[in-house]
């Protein structure tokens, strides 16, 4: 976050919406690491009527928000099954057999359902990398074709995070 930044602190995506302020919600597109005025800002630009090239690059930033989630939830995912793998290594050297084999199926229950998610997540993610490079080609190009420096600079910004 910059001095301004911190100085003026975040953007009114409301005013900016209301006065139709494309550039101002563009930048706030990467204010700070405040996901919430991020989508914020995504969504009141895909109200508004935008060019190609900024649809391109809210598209990209969209994306990025999609994929930082899916990443997130893989994350979340991956510690549920290792605590079921804990749990069932604990349940399978249990000594009370009925306990035991409760706690088992239990573990392989949650175990099960973790891993179908987790292998639904993994296929998301794989989507999205494939999406983000074909928006990231359309970026480009829209890049190469534009006159407005302003775009331009944000379409660098986000193309440095991929």
């Amino acid at each position: 976050m910059t001095f301004l930044q911190r100085l003026f602190g975040p953007p009114d995506i409301g005013k900016l919406k209301a006065k139709g302020h494309i550039r101002g919600l563009v930048k706030a597109l990467s204010y700070g690491d405040d996901e919430s005025l991020q989508r914020a800002a995504i969504e009141a630009l895909e109200e508004m009527s935008l060019s190609r090239e900024y649809k391109a690059l809210v598209g990209v930033h969209k994306l990025l928000h999609q994929k930082a989630q899916v990443a997130s939830e893989i994350d979340k995912t991956s510690e549920k099954i290792r605590r079921h793998e804990a749990s069932l290594a604990h349940w399978s050297n249990a000594s009370d057999y009925d306990s035991s084999q409760m706690g088992v199926g239990w573990a392989k229950m949650g175990l099960e359902e973790d891993e179908a998610k987790q292998k639904g997540l993994l296929a998301e993610a794989k989507q999205l990398d494939h999406l983000l490079e074909q928006a990231k080609v359309e970026l480009e190009a829209a890049m190469a074709e534009s006159k407005d420096k302003h775009f331009v600079i944000e379409a660098q910004k986000v193309l440095g995070r991929l």
